[in-house]
């Protein structure tokens, strides 16, 4: 029990981790006339991927990515960035995770790497990945003409 005049707080979290697109949280707490309040707040949480070439100008379309949570399993196995080069992913649940690029743009080097992140409730996080074009060799081809001489040699006559 609670005295008149004190107050007490207790905070409870909802989340489920199957394909959920919310989670909520709340605050419950008593105050000194021993009401209970209980206020809720949705997740507004986001995670904006931008993809770039190397100068940081050109917006990259049709990259792909993966989210993985922090065992680095698959949370969600495709995000592909659109014509503004860029993937939105909203409500997600605060902790650790991790973006892993699968294809990158046509004519650019994939980045191997895993990126960690770390939401947190109601923060919107953009992450900016810039790609280097992929190098094609110089290949180079020269004619070469050959200069064939023609001569005829003759055989010196002999006696027979």
């Amino acid at each position: 029990w609670i005295a008149k005049n004190q107050t007490s707080i207790n905070q409870i979290s909802v989340a489920n981790t199957n394909n959920q697109d919310y989670a909520i949280t709340g605050i419950t707490y008593e105050n000194g006339s021993g009401e209970k309040m209980v206020y809720y707040e949705k997740n507004k949480t986001k995670i904006k991927i931008v993809k770039k070439d190397e100068t940081g100008k050109k917006a990259l379309e049709n990259a792909v990515f993966q989210l993985l949570d922090k065992d680095k399993k698959v949370v969600i196995s495709e995000i592909k960035t659109n014509e503004k080069g860029e993937a939105i992913l909203e409500n997600v649940l605060p902790g650790t995770y991790y973006i892993k690029e699968i294809q990158a743009p046509t004519g650019y080097i994939l980045y191997n790497g895993y990126i960690e992140i770390k939401p947190k409730f109601n923060e919107e996080l953009t992450i900016t990945i810039k790609n280097t074009k992929e190098e094609v060799p110089n290949i180079e081809i020269t004619e070469n003409k050959l200069e064939v001489k023609n001569t005829i040699k003759k055989l010196p006559k002999t006696g027979m």
